[in-house]
Protein backbone atom coordinates (compact mmCIF):
# COMPACT_ATOMS: atom_id res chain seq x y z
CA UNK A 1 0.00 0.00 0.00
CA UNK A 2 2.80 2.46 0.82
CA UNK A 3 4.45 1.80 -2.58
CA UNK A 4 1.17 2.70 -4.28
CA UNK A 5 0.91 5.93 -2.26
CA UNK A 6 4.53 6.74 -3.07
CA UNK A 7 3.93 6.28 -6.81
CA UNK A 8 0.82 8.44 -6.72
CA UNK A 9 2.69 11.17 -4.85
CA UNK A 10 5.65 11.09 -7.25
CA UNK A 11 3.30 11.19 -10.25
CA UNK A 12 1.44 14.20 -8.85
CA UNK A 13 4.68 16.05 -8.13
CA UNK A 14 5.90 15.28 -11.64
CA UNK A 15 2.73 16.63 -13.23
CA UNK A 16 2.79 19.78 -11.11
CA UNK A 17 6.48 20.30 -11.85
CA UNK A 18 5.84 19.94 -15.59
CA UNK A 19 3.18 22.63 -15.73
CA UNK A 20 4.65 25.56 -17.56
CA UNK A 21 3.98 29.06 -18.71
CA UNK A 22 5.63 28.22 -22.02
CA UNK A 23 9.16 28.55 -23.25
CA UNK A 24 11.36 31.08 -21.51
CA UNK A 25 14.14 33.37 -22.66
CA UNK A 26 16.11 35.53 -20.28
CA UNK A 27 17.27 39.08 -20.94
CA UNK A 28 19.44 39.82 -17.91
CA UNK A 29 17.04 39.83 -14.96
CA UNK A 30 13.97 39.65 -17.22
CA UNK A 31 12.28 36.28 -17.76
CA UNK A 32 10.10 36.34 -20.86
CA UNK A 33 7.75 33.37 -21.22
CA UNK A 34 6.07 32.59 -24.52
CA UNK A 35 4.06 29.79 -26.17
CA UNK A 36 4.98 27.95 -29.36
CA UNK A 37 2.95 30.28 -31.61
CA UNK A 38 5.32 33.17 -30.78
CA UNK A 39 8.48 33.36 -32.88
CA UNK A 40 11.89 33.94 -31.35
CA UNK A 41 12.02 37.20 -33.34
CA UNK A 42 8.88 38.41 -31.54
CA UNK A 43 10.41 37.41 -28.20
CA UNK A 44 13.66 39.20 -29.01
CA UNK A 45 11.78 42.31 -30.18
CA UNK A 46 10.05 42.67 -26.81
CA UNK A 47 12.99 41.51 -24.67
CA UNK A 48 15.51 43.77 -26.41
CA UNK A 49 13.15 46.75 -26.20
CA UNK A 50 12.58 46.23 -22.48
CA UNK A 51 16.33 45.89 -21.96
CA UNK A 52 16.98 49.09 -23.94
CA UNK A 53 14.54 51.10 -21.81
CA UNK A 54 15.99 49.57 -18.60
CA UNK A 55 12.63 48.05 -17.65
CA UNK A 56 13.94 45.76 -14.91
CA UNK A 57 16.32 48.24 -13.26
CA UNK A 58 18.28 45.21 -12.02
CA UNK A 59 15.20 43.69 -10.33
CA UNK A 60 14.00 40.27 -11.45
CA UNK A 61 10.80 40.55 -13.49
CA UNK A 62 8.71 37.90 -15.22
CA UNK A 63 6.51 38.57 -18.24
CA UNK A 64 4.55 36.37 -20.59
CA UNK A 65 3.96 37.26 -24.25
CA UNK A 66 0.83 35.83 -25.89
CA UNK A 67 -0.82 36.41 -29.25
CA UNK A 68 -3.90 35.58 -31.24
CA UNK A 69 -4.53 36.27 -34.92
CA UNK A 70 -5.50 39.86 -34.14
CA UNK A 71 -3.85 40.84 -30.85
CA UNK A 72 -0.89 40.68 -28.50
CA UNK A 73 -1.05 40.39 -24.73
CA UNK A 74 1.76 40.95 -22.27
CA UNK A 75 1.17 39.49 -18.82
CA UNK A 76 3.21 41.01 -16.00
CA UNK A 77 3.57 39.57 -12.52
CA UNK A 78 2.90 42.27 -9.93
CA UNK A 79 2.28 42.39 -6.20
CA UNK A 80 -1.15 42.95 -4.70
CA UNK A 81 -0.12 46.43 -3.55
CA UNK A 82 0.51 47.47 -7.16
CA UNK A 83 -3.08 46.60 -8.03
CA UNK A 84 -4.42 49.04 -5.44
CA UNK A 85 -1.95 51.89 -6.05
CA UNK A 86 -3.49 54.41 -8.48
CA UNK A 87 -0.24 56.24 -9.22
CA UNK A 88 1.55 53.00 -10.15
CA UNK A 89 -1.43 51.90 -12.24
CA UNK A 90 -1.30 55.22 -14.10
CA UNK A 91 2.41 54.71 -14.86
CA UNK A 92 1.71 51.16 -16.01
CA UNK A 93 -1.01 52.46 -18.32
CA UNK A 94 1.52 54.88 -19.83
CA UNK A 95 4.00 52.00 -20.14
CA UNK A 96 1.33 49.95 -21.94
CA UNK A 97 0.74 52.82 -24.39
CA UNK A 98 4.49 53.11 -24.99
CA UNK A 99 4.72 49.39 -25.77
CA UNK A 100 1.69 49.56 -28.03
CA UNK A 101 2.99 52.49 -30.09
CA UNK A 102 6.61 51.32 -30.18
CA UNK A 103 6.17 47.59 -30.82
CA UNK A 104 2.56 46.79 -31.76
CA UNK A 105 1.15 49.86 -33.56
CA UNK A 106 -1.16 48.05 -35.97
CA UNK A 107 -2.59 45.39 -33.66
CA UNK A 108 -4.75 45.26 -30.57
CA UNK A 109 -2.62 45.18 -27.44
CA UNK A 110 -3.38 44.54 -23.77
CA UNK A 111 -1.29 44.56 -20.63
CA UNK A 112 -2.48 42.12 -17.96
CA UNK A 113 -1.38 42.55 -14.36
CA UNK A 114 -1.09 39.09 -12.84
CA UNK A 115 -0.31 37.09 -9.73
CA UNK A 116 2.72 34.79 -9.45
CA UNK A 117 0.98 32.18 -11.64
CA UNK A 118 0.19 34.57 -14.53
CA UNK A 119 -3.48 34.60 -13.50
CA UNK A 120 -4.88 37.95 -14.65
CA UNK A 121 -6.02 40.28 -11.87
CA UNK A 122 -6.41 43.50 -13.87
CA UNK A 123 -6.39 44.34 -17.59
CA UNK A 124 -5.04 47.63 -18.94
CA UNK A 125 -6.57 48.25 -22.38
Amino acid sequence: MSVKLFLITVTCLFLVGCSSHGNVKEFGTLELYYPDNITIEEVDKLGNYLTMVNFTKEDKKSLQLLKTDTSYTVKMIVTATVLSNDSILLRLLEFKKELMYSLYPKTQFELHLCDDYFETKKVLK
